[in-house]
């Protein structure tokens, strides 16, 4: 395998689905999504608000503070919401949009000639991980950006303090904390979503290999994430084993002890290279290698 071609050709891959619409339009829908959860609920009237609702409200930042609502406890502390849903689809369109593009035009097998089997494999699942976790993340920053916007900032130390707890768990993010500031878990927390969606898009990668319809590429990891979910949070969350095979676990990393995070990444690696492998078993077996 070179090394060099595989390069070269996650690097051709991970541009054009930058460059291409559906990247951008799925940065925007993760960040409009996010702005559908709730930021708080006003104990008087028991109505809930969302990011929407707050920017049409008045007199917002002096409300919010009474409520204790700041930019740093929206952007550190803001749960998945509907993303925990969705998140499976939009990190995978840009790349099933090129390629289900890739296959109508028949260019699969040409790239593949091009590049080699093993070399094509990896440089496309790399690109796939990359684009899906670059698309959660700046979706993300896009709503951190609102949200810095339109929330007033924390003033008070224990404010702070409050909202950065569940980071300190860990030893190397608390001492970076003490080095650099709220600064280093800004990044944290940009990186766990980066990691959610690299994972997100690693079961419609696996599917694309048995599927050709995109439509079907997208619904199926959809409803299996669905019913996965929804059978761990009914039967199951008691099974931490059970809990590493949802795509958003991998994001918590960050807020694992060192044991427990290398038993995460030993999990998700070794699913990474069984996908790998079955499906490059599907192209060898295959006389149009996938196409």
């Amino acid at each position: 395998m070179s090394v060099r071609k595989t390069r070269r050709y996650f690097r051709t891959e991970l541009i054009k689905m930058y460059t291409n619409i559906s990247f951008v339009i799925m940065i925007i829908f993760t960040a409009v999504i996010y702005m559908t959860n709730t930021i708080y609920i006003d104990s008087m009237s028991t109505k809930s608000y969302n990011m929407f609702q707050i920017i049409g409200m008045k007199n917002r930042k002096e409300n919010l503070k009474a409520y204790g609502i700041s930019f740093e406890s929206i952007f550190l502390g803001t749960g998945s919401g509907y993303i925990s849903m969705f998140g499976p689809v939009i990190a995978a369109v840009p790349f099933v949009m090129l390629f289900s593009n890739a296959r109508k035009n028949t260019n699969v097998r040409f790239e593949i000639m091009r590049t080699g089997k093993k070399e094509y494999l990896i440089g496309k699942f790399l690109s796939a991980m990359v684009c899906g976790g670059s698309v959660i993340m700046l979706g993300y920053l896009l709503y951190g950006l609102v949200s810095l916007i339109v929330l007033p900032g924390a003033k008070e130390q224990f404010e702070i303090d409050e909202v950065i707890s569940g980071f300190m768990a860990v030893k190397s993010v608390r001492y970076l904390y003490g080095k650099l500031g709220i600064g280093i878990l800004y990044l944290v927390r940009s990186m766990e979503m980066f990691v959610y969606g690299m994972t997100s898009v690693m079961l419609t990668m696996l599917i694309s290999a048995f599927v050709h319809n995109k439509y079907l590429v997208l619904c199926i990891p959809f409803m299996l994430n669905y019913f996965w979910s929804g059978l761990i949070n009914k039967y199951l969350s008691r099974s931490v084993l059970i809990q590493y095979c949802t795509p958003s676990y991998p994001s918590m990393i960050f807020h694992l002890q060192w044991n427990e995070g290398r038993r995460v990444l030993v999990f998700w690696t070794s699913f990474m290279l069984i996908i790998l492998a079955l499906s490059y078993i599907v192209m060898e077996k295959r006389c149009d290698c996938g196409e």
